[in-house]
């Protein structure tokens, strides 16, 4: 006579991370398929990821933490700058790809959770203005997801499943001039070698305005979507809540402003007044 074993939940299925086809060099590809290879898991990523704390025990989904789960990127040492910008070319495809995947997964845990979306540029400063203005992002939803929210179709994508799966939604969207985000992020990129190319900068920040604009359109009226905007101008003031129908007025008036002649405008101003490493300097520029 047999007997059935009782079985567990099936373990889920591997998320599939195509690797990158653009120009990267041995060691790049090295380290771009080890990540894969990390995050094609999902039990075992969602494990490391969780155990970071600034993940809040995956509460708080944030692409750059997905780069941490390398430990080769991730690790202290006298050379941690210079890695870091050797690798983070290597380390943005998979780590979108398993932030993305995760956010959605994280959808089908129960109904009536409060799904909080952040957006903005690059080095827009979203985590210290969110704080300075609504709270702490942990405090204001059970599910955080932290991107520049850059592309329209998977804005609206986000904010439609969301609600989809039965949640109500937050969007916190930044407004920092580009040339300052450009400032915040060479600086960034000159202590922890972590940057976005100049072309890349303009490219998303265009895209988060444009998306924001479309979010705001599609769901100004529904009452389970709430759009604050913040206004983050550090040197004139401190962060700000802004009326969504200034935040969109000045939004769509900055678009013409958000070039990639602009962002190396702003690069070459600041290389008058800060040291930039050679290495730094040749990886913003493309």
């Amino acid at each position: 006579m047999s007997t059935k074993r009782p079985t567990g939940p099936k373990p889920p299925e591997p998320l599939h991370i195509p690797l990158s086809t653009h120009d990267l060099n041995d060691e790049q590809r090295r380290v771009e398929r080890e990540l894969a290879e990390i995050l094609a898991n999902r039990t075992v990523a969602d494990r490391l990821y969780n155990a970071l704390p600034e993940a809040l025990g995956g509460r708080v989904i944030n692409i750059d933490l997905y780069r941490d789960l390398h430990p080769e990127y991730s690790r202290d040492g006298t050379d941690r700058r210079e890695r870091r910008t050797r690798l983070t070319p290597a380390t943005y495809g998979p780590a979108k790809i398993a932030s993305k995947d995760r956010f959605l997964r994280s959808l089908a845990h129960g109904q009536g959770q409060v799904v909080l979306i952040m957006g903005g540029g690059p080095a827009s400063g979203k985590s210290t203005s969110l704080r300075a203005t609504l709270g702490n992002p942990q405090d204001l939803a059970d599910i955080v997801y932290d991107t520049s929210l850059a592309s329209s179709s998977e804005a609206l994508a986000f904010v439609a499943s969301s609600l989809e799966a039965g949640h109500t939604v937050k969007i916190a969207w930044v407004d920092r001039p580009f040339p300052r985000a450009i400032d915040s992020m060479v600086a960034r990129a000159c202590v922890d070698g972590r940057y976005l190319t100049l072309e890349r900068m303009a490219t998303l920040h265009r895209g988060s305005r444009q998306a924001i604009l479309d979010v705001a359109e599609a769901y100004r009226s529904d009452e389970r979507v709430e759009i604050a905007g913040i206004d983050n101008r550090y040197e004139e003031r401190k962060p700000a809540l802004r009326d969504l129908d200034p935040l969109v007025t000045a939004v769509r008036s900055s678009l013409k402003g958000v070039t990639h002649d602009a962002a190396r405008a702003a690069f070459d101003a600041y290389r008058r007044s800060h040291d930039v490493p050679p290495d730094v300097e040749r990886a913003l520029r493309g």
